[in-house]
């Protein structure tokens, strides 16, 4: 794998060389573009994403520093820094313009202004995404405001995802790459933020459901955290909580219909389970399910206790959404939302697990 990935590299390399002496519909630059974005394909046979990082003056792939490689492609490495970019994404999704757009972008001698992610999507590229590269001291002096940029991007690439979903549901596996990506960012950095850092004011610039998603996630991951899962588990849980509200429910804000609207979601999720996995599709499923059988179903008829994933997502999912329509800072208040849900669940989540997120939220 790792091979094809330098090829890939070579390539675009070159590809950026030959960029920087001819304009895009020379032969040249089109002969470039076919070799890089071949390769490229050839490494989307084996995964769904390319994923790399710059540091100095070296490119990091899957965590290995690829030094060797590196000191053959300075030139590539010094244009990517000049924009400001110390990582990039591709998703196989990407198409040949969207690959060549991006080359073009990064030869122009132009600084890039703001954020480049933004950018890129004003262009109207797809399938790629980028993040800025920021000096140590001014990190420290724009953490806070980082913060906010990094969670607000984060609605913005899941509130994308949701719209592709909803234009083809068949596209769910196709998609999968991006909204993974996104459930690894919220299974890292922004899980060290919760839930402090959730705040309603986004719910003006996003549509109800991706904020909530979002919440949902950043939340159950945090209290997944904290009860001692694996990074691998934080990211199946942040996936799960993502995907447990999304498909083409963007915009929906009635909270009655989540229970109906997480079922559907889950036979959607169910075809696709060999690509997503089960975590996914269960917590999708037993949404809104409690854990005492005689609430579960009043006619008698025996549910399988909910998985424990389940219940935290539920958990995570219910205190977002007393939060967010809370009618004044009092009822919006961590302690208040757990006391409500310490006071009006019982029954619903296994007492030990209800007891341990208030702990966690509360402490």
């Amino acid at each position: 794998m790792e091979e094809k990935v330098n090829e890939f590299l070579k390539t675009f390399s070159a590809l950026i060389a030959v960029a920087k002496m001819y304009e895009a519909g020379h032969r040249q630059f089109q002969i470039s573009v076919d070799k890089a974005y071949v390769c490229l394909q050839d490494v989307f046979k084996e995964r769904n994403e390319l994923l790399l990082g710059i540091v100095e003056d070296e490119i990091i792939y899957d965590d290995r520093v690829l030094f060797k490689l590196s000191e053959a492609l300075q030139n590539l490495i010094i244009c990517i820094k000049k924009k400001g970019i110390d990582k990039i994404c591709f998703y196989s999704d990407i198409g040949k313009n969207d690959f060549i757009r991006f080359a073009t972008l990064i030869v122009t001698p132009e600084e890039i202004a703001g954020d480049p992610q933004e950018h890129l999507e004003m262009m109207g590229v797809r399938g790629i995404s980028v993040s800025r590269l920021t000096a140590p001291d001014e990190e420290q002096r724009k953490e806070e405001g980082e913060e906010i940029s990094l969670y607000e991007n984060t609605l913005r690439n899941l509130s994308l995802c949701f719209e592709k979903i909803s234009e083809d549901q068949a596209q769910l596996g196709q998609v999968y790459a991006r909204i993974r990506s996104v459930a690894m960012l919220v299974s890292g950095k922004l899980r060290e933020e919760c839930p402090e850092c959730l705040g309603e004011e986004s719910a003006g610039k996003f549509d109800f459901v991706t904020v909530h998603s979002l919440n949902t996630a950043l939340l159950s991951v945090y209290t997944a955290s904290k009860m001692g899962f694996t990074q691998e588990e934080m990211t199946e849980i942040a996936f799960a909580a993502l995907m447990a509200y999304g498909g083409d429910i963007k915009g929906e804000g009635d909270l009655e219909k989540r229970p109906r609207i997480a079922a559907v979601n889950a036979k959607r999720l169910l075809k696709f389970r060999d690509v997503l996995g089960k975590t996914a599709v269960a917590v999708a499923f037993e949404q809104g399910v409690p854990y005492d059988p005689a609430l579960a179903n009043p006619l008698g008829i025996q549910w399988p206790e909910p998985h424990p994933v389940s219940m935290i997502v539920s958990l995570c999912a219910l205190f977002d959404c007393k939060r967010l329509t809370a009618e004044n800072e009092h009822d919006r208040a961590v302690a208040r939302v757990c006391h409500m849900i310490n006071q009006e669940c019982q029954g619903w989540f296994h007492p030990q697990l209800l007891k341990r997120f208030i702990t966690i939220m509360t402490g």
